[in-house]
């Protein structure tokens, strides 16, 4: 009966890990991924930082060559590895990933030299996130120059390849990983007279005055006379674990608050608690909510508007945006437990730029005026 039942327990695991490779399998075997055997490439180099491989097989050469966004599957010993592209000036890792190579602006294609690939890990822990950030900063182009303000807080770079990136640098004492640095907006320019011509990202950065509609969200429904409202974000789990680091002395600061309002049902009892709602939980810092909620009210809707903590002593952070409106309309109106994750949430939600035909206007070789603030060239490779 024992061995019956450890019989039983182990077709359950090999089930398990069937299902586990057979899902790996489908996700590698979709039209731009490539899926490379042990036989198409050898490695060159493997630390706990890079990862370079050669390509061998023509076909997998021909397909990185010409698959734009390509995602590349494979497994150096007993780690599987999911690459997928990034530009130089693009701070996060792609979802789903476990390292990155470079990929370029134009056809969104991956760079290799010699046929060699080169990739980044992404790091495992937060110990390694500096050094891995210094190995990843050598994705710049090789001609690139830069503009900065004093102090190096506020930067401009230009690619030779025609890209772009603002980026607002945070500097700490060193071996403490709390402080960094964000982009603030990132895209194509051109030169013309005595101006860059700036155009974002226009798929990444929204317009400022652009709602969000809210997509991850988990709703159920508790039987309590209750209502639990939960917003999470890159930017409280920053707050989260600097909260338990011991060497943070440079902490980031609570910069945002939360006015919650809700849209109810149609009747008085409804109306009278949508009003009572919304005029209790404005300028909150938790973006957590917990309150009595009678049965009978409905919820149609949760409107969040995150704006600035005026009080806050962040005095390098850049205000470029007054407010944005985070939105979930309810598919059941009798759920009351709610959960919202917003990945776009960070640091720099209200800070980042959304450039069209922007002039950014040149003076003489050496300078550039941002919103009447002079920007120095201090940099260039060749």
């Amino acid at each position: 009966m024992s061995f019956l039942i450890d019989m039983d327990l182990n077709m359950d695991k090999l089930a398990v890990i069937i299902i586990s490779v057979f899902c790996s399998i489908q996700f590698c075997l979709a039209s731009d991924t490539l899926y490379l055997q042990g036989e198409d490439f050898s490695v060159v180099k493997d630390d706990y930082i890079e990862l370079y491989i050669q390509i061998k097989s023509q076909s997998a050469i021909e397909k990185i060559d010409t698959t734009p966004n390509l995602t590349i599957c494979f497994k150096v010993g007993k780690k599987n590895y999911v690459a997928k592209g990034t530009y130089w000036y693009d701070s996060a890792t792609p979802s789903g990933s476990n390292c990155i190579f470079l990929k370029t602006r134009q056809g969104n294609l991956a760079v290799m030299s010699n046929d060699t690939l080169r990739l980044v890990k992404t790091p495992p822990d937060k110990k390694k996130l500096r050094a891995w950030k210094q190995v990843y900063m050598k994705y710049e182009p090789a001609n690139y120059f830069q503009y900065n303000k004093r102090y190096q807080d506020h930067n401009f770079y230009f690619g030779s390849d025609g890209t772009f990136a603002e980026y607002q640098w945070y500097y700490d004492p060193p071996n403490v990983p709390c402080k960094k640095g964000w982009i603030i907006s990132w895209g194509s320019y051109e030169v013309k007279s005595r101006h860059y011509i700036l155009n974002s990202n226009q798929n990444t950065i929204r317009q400022t005055q652009d709602t969000i509609a809210l997509t991850d969200v988990q709703s159920s429904h508790n039987p309590q006379d209750s209502l639990l409202i939960t917003l999470n974000s890159p930017y409280h789990q920053l707050l989260a674990v600097e909260d338990t680091c011991s060497s943070c002395k440079y902490r980031h600061q609570r910069i945002f608050l939360y006015d919650f309002s809700i849209e109810c049902g149609d009747d008085k009892i409804n109306k009278e608690y949508e009003k009572a709602f919304n005029s209790k939980f404005v300028a909150d810092t938790t973006g957590v909510i917990r309150v009595y909620k009678p049965q009978s009210v409905q919820l149609k809707s949760v409107i969040v508007k995150v704006y600035w903590k005026t009080d806050h002593n962040d005095t390098i952070i850049i205000q470029s945006c007054p407010n944005r409106f985070l939105k979930y309309k309810l598919e059941n109106q009798m759920d009351n437990v709610l959960s919202f994750y917003v990945p776009s949430l960070d640091y720099a939600f209200l800070t980042r730029i959304k450039y069209t035909d922007y002039k950014l206007r040149r003076k003489g070789s050496k300078f550039v005026f941002w919103q009447d603030k002079l920007f120095k060239r201090v940099s260039k490779t060749k």
